[in-house]
């Protein structure tokens, strides 16, 4: 079956205040136009002359505010050229600046972009620090009613708008304000982050180690030792080639790095650390051990896999945090 037909946008004039008009909503569940609830718009008309100019507002004070401050002046600015689009700035920043990204960044990038879609039908000279309070109001009521316990603010999807406002300045327009303030950040806050102690005496490490042993596959304790030994991130680690361990120099190369998406599933091995540099390591007898019994048991390229298949990460997360609760260091 085909998609439904949008239906075209329909406006309502307000009651005492000429030259304003309220944005329907059609809803499908009763098949009519009704008033949005939560996100508003007003359209604000000003006719000078002859000549007539429009503006799109959130709250119905700001419409007003507009239309009483316009003047002719303001339509002489009619004869230049509009600015862009919300929706064609995005575009072309996503084709100048997604090519030279990781994959992940460009998939974070687009998870965090609800605010600049929300903006879509906006040009970018409409767009006033009022209409982000608004945003920001919404989705934080939307957040808050739904219960999501994991969100603490919208630091990172306001950081990629004001990151758009910013290569649009550089690229199109010098003059562009960036509508982004520290006020937004504040008012994004739902609660403050939980700090936690992530460092391990040598004690709780010897603790941690002997619970991973007793509790989980060999696997995931001969990951933790070669980790701990070579100091890595458990993403180079994961992505740990055959042909990146010595055993005759003793030594391994630490180059391939495994890359998660979003849902902590596989996603592709990426050939360069995080800080771009290859790193070699000696293996000693502990990490040998180690090394010997997951390289010989290995199904893949891989050292560190499960049945064949790259490790996911959150199975190093539930056999970590196994042998962390049994051990009675969990949560600190």
């Amino acid at each position: 079956m085909g998609k439904a037909p949008i239906k075209p946008r329909k406006e309502i004039k307000v009651e005492r205040h000429s030259g304003i008009s309220m944005l329907l909503k059609w809803d499908e569940k009763q098949n009519k136009y009704t008033e949005p609830q939560n996100s508003k718009k007003f359209r604000a008309l000003k006719c000078i002359k002859g000549k007539k100019d429009s503006r799109m507002f959130y709250t119905l004070r700001e419409a007003m505010d507009w239309r009483n401050a316009y003047s002719t002046k303001d339509m002489r600015d009619n004869h230049k050229p509009k600015s862009p689009l919300i929706s064609e700035v995005w575009n072309r920043y996503k084709e100048a600046v997604f090519p030279s990204l990781e994959k992940s960044s460009v998939e974070t990038k687009l998870y965090r972009s609800s605010f600049i879609q929300s903006l879509f039908a906006y040009r970018i000279s409409d767009i006033t620090p009022s209409h982000i309070d608004n945003i920001i109001r919404n989705a934080k009521g939307k957040t808050i009613k739904d219960g999501y316990k994991k969100r603490y603010n919208f630091d990172k999807e306001l950081e990629e708008l004001r990151v758009l406002f910013n290569w649009y300045k550089e690229n199109d327009d010098y003059k562009c304000v960036n509508p982004i303030l520290k006020r937004h950040y504040a008012m994004g806050k739902i609660k403050d982050i939980p700090v936690r102690e992530k460092k391990m005496s040598p004690e709780e490490f010897v603790t941690f180690l002997k619970s991973l042993k007793q509790n989980c596959d060999a696997l995931f304790y001969d990951l933790a030792i070669t980790q701990f030994y070579t100091a890595s991130r458990i993403q180079e680690m994961a992505g740990l080639q055959k042909g990146c361990v010595d055993f005759t120099q003793e030594q391994l190369t630490i180059r391939d790095v495994v890359v998660w998406d979003r849902h902590r599933k596989f996603g592709y091995l990426k050939e360069r650390p995080k800080n771009g540099e290859v790193r070699y390591c000696s293996i000693n007898e502990t990490m040998k051990q180690s090394l010997l019994r997951q390289y010989n048991s290995s199904k893949c390229n891989y050292v560190f896999q499960k049945n064949g298949q790259p490790l996911m990460y959150r199975d190093v997360q539930y056999n970590y945090n196994k042998a962390l609760k049994k051990s009675g260091l969990f949560p600190k």
